[in-house]
């Protein structure tokens, strides 16, 4: 996975990796600098209007993924 994340870096493109399951993938990720993820752990496959109801509580100030936020803050706290 490393070694693909640094490929797509040093052609400069933008890497999303897909089927994040777990805060350990999603740590992984973070530390090899890869752009993007996508997966179950930011949420399971939804409507249109599932999709349109998230964005909407996400505009009136609601961040939906609010907790993976805190998890990296305490990563960064741990091994600075």
């Amino acid at each position: 996975m490393k070694t693909i994340i640094e490929m797509g870096r040093s052609l400069g493109m933008e890497v999303v990796a897909e089927g994040v399951e777990s805060l350990r993938h999603l740590d992984f990720l973070r530390r090899n600098a890869c752009h993007y993820a996508q997966g179950k752990l930011f949420g399971e496959p939804c409507t249109a209007e599932d999709l349109l109801a998230l964005l909407m509580r996400q505009a009136s100030g609601t961040a939906p993924f609010a907790h993976l936020l805190h998890h990296a803050d305490e990563l960064a706290t741990r091994s600075a």
